[in-house]
């Protein structure tokens, strides 16, 4: 930061605990603010001409302090995240000190792990190392300078139940993963947001379902419930048997890859989400309503789930050879009767 005292704009910045100060000689505020920014780099990159030798650190360590800040920093889900990525990232780096690394390393790490899960699973590490790099630049230690750069996405797997597998899943389904698919067919609940739900946050008088927090600060939104959704929800609020806690979570999750193990079904739970969202689309309900009963942050996120089956697009098409039919055999007004 910088601030004028007299005359001339002053700097005043930290690295390492160790606070900088001093007057930039000039009065324009545009040139103190470069001034400042060369003064703050040139500190960083010769750290041992203002304040020492610097702490020579292996990426192990590093990474071990990123972790320890961002459990106090970042949320729950976020961090594990990190964790998740950590074994990854530490298994390759191992003890390699964090001023040597470059963007080589960081290729040769994506290509490695680029052969043992997809796309997607890369770029979680790799965005994880990114933001380890950034955190090291803004607690001033010497990692090296290196460019992450992503693998191209596909559109990822937007699976859609039809109505007969959706039949035939709820009939062979235990209670409990009955009670919890339903509910995220007929609302679009996340399995996350089903299983924190609450007591509290049903009101059955209104039929509505509060969530009150969730993936992104969009998840926070009212669902109306639907006749199926208001009879299950209402029979275990009544009985105070809500979803709560990890135990439940991994008790559904490993019941339901059973039963689509058992039933020849490639499905996840999420699944049902793309379900809800995609029936909605066909029944005609616009992209903003149901982004909000989706809680996506954009149009664009919502248009993703939205996916016409098969058999909607044969009915399109009937609706369309009806619509040129009927045009086609209609006899043209001649230019009278059409002003009269």
């Amino acid at each position: 930061m910088i601030v004028k005292r007299g005359e001339y704009y002053h700097y005043q910045f930290q690295i390492n605990s160790k606070r900088y100060r001093g007057s930039t000689e000039s009065t324009n505020k545009a040139e103190a603010l470069r001034r400042e920014a060369a003064k703050r780099m040139e500190c960083f990159r010769n750290p041992e001409r203002f304040n020492g030798p610097a702490e020579k650190l292996g990426f192990d360590v590093a990474f071990d302090r990123f972790l320890s800040w961002a459990s106090r920093h970042v949320k729950p889900r976020t961090h594990q995240r990190y964790r998740v990525s950590a074994k990854r990232l530490i298994a390759h780096f191992g003890a390699t000190r964090i001023e040597r690394m470059n963007t080589q390393a960081v290729e040769g790490f994506k290509s490695v792990r680029a052969g043992e899960c997809s796309s997607a699973g890369v770029n979680r590490d790799l965005a994880c190392l990114r933001t380890f790099r950034n955190w090291c630049v803004r607690l001033s230690y010497p990692i090296g300078q290196f460019h992450v750069q992503l693998l191209p996405e596909g559109p990822g797997n937007m699976r859609i139940v039809s109505y007969e597998e959706e039949r035939i899943y709820m009939d062979h389904a235990d209670p409990l993963l009955r009670d919890v698919s339903t509910i995220i067919v007929e609302t679009g609940m996340r399995p996350g947001e089903v299983f924190g739900t609450h007591g509290e946050h049903v009101n059955l008088d209104k039929r509505y379902i509060f969530i009150p927090t969730g993936k992104t600060r969009f998840a926070r939104r009212t669902i109306p419930l639907t006749h199926k959704a208001y009879g299950v929800l209402g029979r275990l609020w009544r009985t105070g048997k809500l979803f709560e806690g990890l135990a439940t979570n991994q008790v559904v999750m490993r019941r339901h890859k059973e039963l689509c193990k058992r039933l020849g079904f490639a499905l996840r739970l999420y699944d049902f989400r793309h379900t809800y969202g995609s029936r909605m689309a066909m029944a005609g309900v616009d992209l903003m309503t149901l982004r909000e009963l989706m809680g996506h942050s954009s149009i664009t996120i919502t248009q993703r789930y939205c996916h016409p089956t098969p058999e909607h697009k044969i009915s399109a098409m009937e609706r369309l050879e009806a619509y040129n039919a009927e045009k086609a055999t209609k006899k043209p007004q001649s230019q009278t009767e059409a002003i009269q």
